[in-house]
C-alpha cells in the first residue's frame, strides 16, 4: 500500500517549524525529524509514520525501535524506543486522539502531522533502569539508587517538551527493574521507598530468593515503605523477620508468589498493626502465602485507616 501526502499537508510542513535542516525526504517532497536529541539521535518522523502504517511491524531506524497502533478506529499511538548501554531504556509514547482514519486514503497520516503541528497530541515518557543482583552488594546498591541521578541528563527530553507542551500534556515515569540472578538469602535491614528513591514504579523479580530482616524491640525495620503515587511489584520472593514487611501509606502493591514469614510486631501497642502487610493503599496479592506473622491487630494483613 502506497500512502500519499495531500498538498496541503506539504504546505502545512514546509510553513512550519518541523522543517529541520532543509532534509528532504526520499519517499516523499519533505519529512521532519523527531529528534531524540537528549540521547544523541535523530529520526525520520514522516518514515515511521510510513512505515507503522504500511508495514505494520517493530521497526527500527539510527538505534531507535518504533512501532504504531489504532485503537478504536480514531486514535493513533507512536511509540519509539531507545536502549542506552547502561542499561537505560527510554521510551515516548505520542498519543493522538480523534483523528479521521481511511485505510484507503492518507487523512490519518494528514492528520497525524496536522496535529504534530499544533500540538495537538500527549507525550508519555517512560524512563527504565534494570539491574542485575547476584550478591548483596548488588542488592544494596540497587536499593540505594535514586531516580534522578540515574536518568540524570536524559531527563532533559523531559524538561523539552514540558517547556514545548506544558505539564497538562505530558506525563512521565521513572522506573527501575530489578532482577536476582539466581536464588539467594540476603541479610538486610534496607528499606525499599520508591517515593525517596525517586522512583514511580520498581519491580522486582526475586527468583524466589530470600530477604531477612531483624525485627527488634524498637518496631522500626520494614522491608517496604510506600506512600501516595508510588507502585512497588514483587514476584517469586520471600520476606521474612521484619516488624511490617510491607507498610503501604497510600501507594501502590502488585505481590505474586510473594512468602511472608516470621515477621513480627509486638513490642508497641500503639503500632502493633499489620506484621506482614500493613495497608492504607492499594494491595493485589496472586499466590502469596502469609506464615506466622504476628501482631495485636492484623498479624498477616491490616487495613487501617489514617
Amino acid at each position: 500500500m502506497r500512502m500519499v501526502f495531500s498538498r496541503k499537508f506539504i504546505l502545512q510542513i514546509i510553513n512550519s517549524n518541523f522543517c529541520i535542516d532543509g532534509r528532504f525526504s526520499c519517499f516523499d517532497p519533505f519529512c521532519p525529524m523527531f529528534d531524540f536529541n537528549a540521547v544523541g539521535s535523530r529520526i525520520d518522523f514522516a518514515k515511521s509514520i510510513f512505515d507503522v502504517l504500511t508495514f505494520g511491524d517493530v521497526n527500527s531506524d539510527n538505534d531507535i525501535s518504533y512501532y504504531g497502533q489504532i485503537l478504536n478506529g480514531t486514535d493513533f499511538v507512536m511509540t519509539f524506543l531507545k536502549n542506552l548501554d547502561d542499561g537505560i531504556l527510554i521510551m515516548q509514547e505520542l498519543y493522538f486522539a480523534n483523528l479521521t482514519y481511511d485505510i484507503q486514503s492518507s487523512l490519518i497520516v494528514d492528520n497525524v502531522f496536522n496535529a504534530w503541528i499544533a500540538k495537538n497530541f500527549t507525550v508519555n515518557l517512560i524512563y527504565l533502569k534494570y539491574v542485575n543482583v547476584s550478591n548483596i552488594v548488588d542488592y544494596d546498591n540497587a536499593i540505594n539508587l535514586n531516580g534522578n541521578k540515574v536518568f540524570g541528563k536524559y531527563l532533559k527530553l523531559y524538561k523539552e517538551y514540558l517547556e514545548s507542551f506544558g505539564e497538562s500534556k505530558v506525563t512521565c515515569v521513572k522506573g527501575l527493574g530489578v532482577n536476582f540472578l539466581g536464588q539467594h538469602a540476603f541479610k538486610s535491614h534496607s528499606t525499599w521507598k520508591p517515593n525517596d528513591m525517586a522512583f514511580d514504579t520498581i519491580h522486582i523479580n526475586g527468583n524466589n530468593s530470600s530477604i531477612i530482616g531483624d525485627a527488634g524491640d524498637r518496631d522500626e525495620y520494614s522491608w517496604a515503605y510506600l506512600e501516595d503515587n508510588c507502585i512497588l511489584a514483587a514476584d517469586n520472593l520471600n520476606i521474612t523477620k521484619f516488624n511490617h514487611a510491607i507498610y503501604n501509606d497510600g501507594g501502590s502493591c502488585i505481590l505474586n508468589n510473594v512468602i511472608f514469614y516470621h515477621n513480627r510486631m509486638d513490642y508497641r501497642i500503639e503500632r502493633d498493626w499489620g506484621a506482614a502487610i500493613l495497608n492504607a493503599g492499594i494491595c493485589m496479592c496472586t499466590n502469596c502465602t502469609f506464615m506466622e506473622n504476628y501482631c495485636s491487630n492484623g498479624g498477616q494483613f491490616s487495613l487501617k485507616a489514617f
